[in-house]
């Protein structure tokens, strides 16, 4: 009799050229959900209306941030679809290699976007469908970031941020941090695709 384990997630990176031929591509199991991730799993079993606040999150910027809160329609509580330009949520990409701990709330040194010295051009976060696969099922979060810095960038960690938007106001919100295993070169004129897999398959 096969057996569901807990949900497991990988980190899937593809580096190509400015022709799209590709440079680079590995995977490597993500281990590094924060402490937010847990604590927003908790408060939105424990909410019997979205607008109780049974527990606080911390954002990108280090404040408690009551959670869900949510009394509208127009509210947002676990947003990951970042817009292009937007380097607060979605997946982010950065330079640190700091070890990551239960308590991160922000990469260790977030690459912003732009395309100037030292910057990635950050492209929309798209969540795409569920997916059957042989046993199980998966779906994935991806990003893609543009180099037009004139330089190479070298990125070390990677993580998923969310939006959340609720009677206080918006905040930006850490659920993932990884360091990677061997830090990635993006050569200039290239892009970077970075592909959280989350799936759940019996074993």
């Amino acid at each position: 009799m096969g057996h569901l384990g807990a949900p497991k997630v990988h980190i899937e990176i593809e580096v190509r050229d400015k022709e799209g031929r590709l440079i680079e591509k590995r995977k490597e199991e993500s281990h590094s959900w924060v402490a937010n991730f847990i604590t927003a799993l908790r408060a939105l079993m424990a909410s019997y209306d979205l607008d109780d606040t049974p527990n606080a999150l911390v954002t990108l910027g280090g404040d408690s941030w009551s959670y869900p809160n949510v009394t509208t329609q127009y509210h947002t509580i676990l947003f990951a679809c970042a817009g292009e330009g937007e380097d607060l949520y979605g997946i982010l990409v950065g330079a640190g290699d700091t070890p990551v701990t239960l308590d991160d709330h922000t990469l260790a040194t977030l690459i912003r976007h732009g395309d100037e010295a030292g910057k990635l051009h950050y492209n929309a976060t798209t969540v795409e469908d569920l997916v059957r696969t042989d046993g199980g099922i998966q779906f994935k979060i991806v990003r893609t970031f543009s180099n037009n810095s004139g330089g190479d960038i070298t990125v070390k960690e990677v993580g998923l941020a969310i939006r959340c938007n609720n009677v206080a106001g918006t905040a930006y919100i850490l659920l993932a941090r990884d360091v990677l295993a061997s830090a990635v070169t993006v050569p200039n004129g290239s892009t970077l695709t970075v592909r959280y897999i989350i799936q759940h398959a019996v074993s």
